[in-house]
């Protein structure tokens, strides 16, 4: 009797510990190859003593150059920010730091979308792709019960479950996986075509649109009856710990393009809303959304996309941040109001409906309340030829018979001006 219930104990062992083997040999297989967070906590956990501790979301992790910022400072700098990190995220991470160093300045990016119930907001995978690579501790045994709720736990602990869809691709991603640049932990084996690991946290966003053909831009709305009750909560409790182990606290939000403040529609709400909070706590808050154009000049090729940096704009707005660290970086008493009255043209993009061979076009522009434009739509031909549809006008639609591979380009101005400073194209 006995030896048959330790043979049943043996082998309910062995059965665990060869699913365990399998299930962790699968989720390395399947994990993605490519990951900016696999490569940035592995070096975070190198860093002897972090002076400077970032964190937030995509917006500081494309937009602050942190070994910039330790050559402008003269200070070990880490950026721990990463892809839809929400507060409960970050102050996990603080946690994380603080066990590791004894960090003089926190610096918290506050993107507003992030403290919002926007669509999707209670998706758990960037949660899950940062438990996947913190070290086991009692701070990620924490993390994981608030983290993910109960139907959230297997996807959580077993990535060979979260990736299964991936199995087709298992072989060319170990082929990767296996490679010695991988195993180094190379930042070249681990970026993306368009998103490069630069170190200490950074990763440089490559693409650019040319300067005045951003296009259409559809940002988050701010809704103040949707905020994240739970989110704020866990950014009081980063405050509460900074300070209780004696590190300053910097709030602020990365730059957005002037397109994409217009329409949100509301942003005074929004600066409002985390100046409040700021004063509330007694801390410092730059809304860098609000800095003058002879201070950062917002051109359309410092973007990724319509509300991230790309690696040209981070090393525009890092000297920035350098000076506010510095405390040479005097407040932003403005309104965005006040700076939208100022504001020309930012943006023109077409709106097409095809009909057979007919499209109705028309264009829309995104500018300041004072201005007005005027428009040219043309279309150039397969054979190189451009007809010009409507030639400056104030009425923006037009309706026409196109070919496939035709390309419909519309050029806006502001009326009254001469030269063209933005245009949208498409191709049919």
């Amino acid at each position: 009797m006995r030896n048959s219930k330790a043979k049943a104990v043996v082998g309910a062992v062995v059965f665990i510990f060869i699913f365990v083997l399998i299930a962790s040999a699968l989720s390395y297989a399947l994990a993605p190859a490519s990951s900016l967070t696999r490569l940035s906590l592995h070096e975070f956990y190198e860093q002897e003593d972090i002076d400077i501790l970032i964190l937030g979301a995509s917006h500081p992790l494309h937009g602050i150059d942190s070994t910039m910022l330790d050559d402008l400072t003269e200070k070990n700098t880490y950026n721990l920010a990463s892809a839809s990190q929400k507060a409960l995220d970050s102050y996990y991470l603080l946690r994380e730091a603080y066990e590791e160093s004894e960090i003089e300045t926190v610096i918290i990016e506050l993107t507003y979308g992030m403290y919002t119930k926007f669509s999707g907001y209670d998706n758990p995978l960037s949660s899950m792709i940062l438990f996947d690579y913190m070290k086991a501790s009692a701070n990620k045994a924490a993390y994981f019960w608030d983290a993910f709720a109960p139907e959230d736990w297997l996807e959580a602990i077993l990535p060979a479950y979260r990736y299964r869809e991936e199995l087709p691709e298992m072989f060319v991603n170990l082929k990767t996986k296996l490679s010695p640049e991988y195993m180094a932990f190379d930042e070249a084996a681990g970026s993306y075509a368009d998103e490069v690991y630069r170190g200490k946290g950074f990763a440089a966003g490559l693409d650019a649109f040319e300067d005045g053909n951003m296009g259409r831009v559809s940002p988050y709305k701010w809704d103040k009856t949707i905020i994240n009750e739970e989110e704020l909560g866990y950014l009081e409790k980063m405050i509460s710990l900074c300070r209780e182990k004696g590190s300053r606290v910097i709030l602020l939000s990365m730059p957005m393009p002037y397109a994409t403040l217009l329409q949100i529609g509301n942003y005074d709400e929004v600066h409002t809303f985390f100046a409040d909070f700021a004063a509330e706590k007694g801390l410092p808050y730059f809304d860098l959304n609000l800095l003058p154009e002879s201070a950062f000049a917002r051109t359309d090729d410092l973007y990724y996309d319509s509300t991230h940096l790309n690696e040209t704009g981070a090393k525009a707005i890092t000297p920035i941040i350098a000076k506010i660290i510095a405390g040479n970086m005097p407040s932003l008493a403005v309104h965005f109001s006040e700076m939208e009255a100022q504001l020309g043209l930012e943006s023109v993009y077409l709106q097409v409906t095809k009909i057979g061979d007919r499209a109705d076009v028309s264009a829309k522009v995104i500018c300041g309340t004072a201005a007005e434009a005027e428009y040219r739509i043309a279309v150039k031909r397969a054979d190189g030829t451009e007809e010009v549809l409507t030639d400056f006008a104030e009425a923006a639609k037009t309706s026409f018979k196109f070919k496939p591979g035709d390309e419909l380009i519309c050029y806006a101005r502001e009326t009254g001006k001469e030269t063209i400073s933005h245009w949208d194209s498409y191709i049919f």
